[in-house]
């Protein structure tokens, strides 16, 4: 299957879903649009965001995302603070005592994939960039929600950055509980949440700019495909078929049965194990089991994972006069 076909699969199975809305590459910022994601996050809640400071140079501190309520803080921003590192990386997840991290990392007008987890580790387009944890203890929940291009204090949004933002998922404790995509619904540009099938406007003034999705770059480069070296046989997790909208580093559970058999009892197939394709058809990874922690390259790259299968037929004879037999129909 051509990556344009799979591609076309991916936007129909989204617009079969939601016809609503048309998705776009990216939703652009000039500086007074951000996002309110309606979600209050905890110390175990973990932030993915493809996100892009969109501006010629830094210029002291500049927001990401996050919620301040000055005794719990959950963000990650470019440092404004001349005696501690400006325009560098920080983030924080702040409890009472104040508990911070900065990192001598020079911040950069770049795309970048930024992976915020329970609070305490950063890591930045897979650790290529940045991979560090915060030396703390996160114990409490903050008691507002996260903004993404700017930080919710209780007097309102506060830093907001001109910024694009090409995908945003959060989880809960391993969960996902947020799936944000960038779209255009009802003439209005946002973003989408495919878990629960909500839109979520620009909270700030102004419009969101936005960038149609070409269908090609996006599903090629965020897209896993599940295959079977031979019959398409069993129900394995992700299913078989394209699977669109992963980022650089995303961590994916694939798992196969072990055993499958058809319903006439006369075909059987046992799973022993996959290979991990890249777009040119090279093998890039293998193994023997039936269930592994997938991760979606960084740069995202087209993958695709081939469950390897033995399949075994029972065939019936019956003898015939002389001993010779004939297999059965």
């Amino acid at each position: 299957m051509t990556f344009a076909l799979a591609a076309a699969l991916c936007a129909a199975a989204t617009e079969q879903a939601h016809a609503s809305y048309t998705r776009l590459a990216y939703i652009e910022s000039s500086g007074t649009q951000y996002i309110d994601t309606g979600y209050t996050p905890s110390k175990n809640t973990r932030t993915f965001i493809d996100y892009q400071i969109v501006k010629s140079a830094i210029e002291g501190q500049e927001r990401v995302f996050g919620v301040d309520n000055m005794t719990i803080s959950y963000s990650l921003y470019v440092s404004g603070n001349t005696a501690n590192k400006q325009n560098y990386w920080a983030y924080a997840f702040k409890d009472d005592d104040g508990q911070w991290k900065n990192e001598s990392k020079k911040a950069n007008t770049s795309r970048h994939v930024f992976d915020f987890n329970n609070g305490k580790k950063l890591t930045v387009d897979g650790g290529s960039v940045w991979n560090t944890t915060l030396n703390a203890t996160p114990t409490k929940t903050a008691t507002g929600t996260m903004f993404l291009g700017a930080r919710h204090l209780s007097s309102g949004a506060s830093g907001i950055t001109p910024h694009r933002i090409y995908a945003c998922k959060m989880w809960e404790s391993g969960i996902l509980v947020r799936d944000y995509v960038p779209c255009a619904y009802e003439g209005v540009t946002g973003l989408w949440d495919r878990v629960e099938g909500v839109f979520y406007g620009n909270a700030g003034t102004g419009a969101y700019a936005g960038a149609i999705d070409s269908g090609e770059a996006e599903p090629e480069t965020n897209m896993l495909r599940i295959a079977s070296s031979s019959l398409v046989v069993s129900s394995p997790s992700p299913s078989y078929g394209a699977h669109c909208g992963y980022v650089a580093g995303e961590e994916v559970e694939v798992s196969c049965p072990a055993v499958w058999t058809n319903e006439a009892g006369n075909v059987a197939a046992t799973c022993t194990g996959w290979k991990l394709y890249n777009a040119d058809g090279a093998v890039v990874d293998s193994g023997n089991t039936r269930a592994f922690t997938y991760v979606h390259p960084s740069p995202a790259a087209y993958r695709k994972i081939e469950w390897q299968w033995e399949v075994k037929y029972r065939v019936a004879a019956t003898a015939n006069a002389g001993g010779t037999t004939a297999p059965a129909e």
